[in-house]
């Protein structure tokens, strides 16, 4: 099982979509192509997904 620890400003809005993610086994590739509404804290999980991908090519 995987986890996470968030330090950041806003963690609290982060940690849920975070927790959601890891209860679930969402790949990375979903958090990805995830659109948020509203730009938000969260939008840092699709960033970061993009950047693993690129890396990974």
């Amino acid at each position: 099982m995987a986890g996470a620890t968030l330090v950041a400003a806003h963690a609290g809005e982060m940690i849920t979509e975070l927790t959601l993610a890891i209860m679930n086994q969402v790949p990375l590739e979903v958090l990805a192509e995830t659109v948020h509404c509203y730009p938000t804290q969260a939008q840092v999980f699709q960033e970061i997904a993009l950047r693993y991908a690129r890396a990974q090519m």
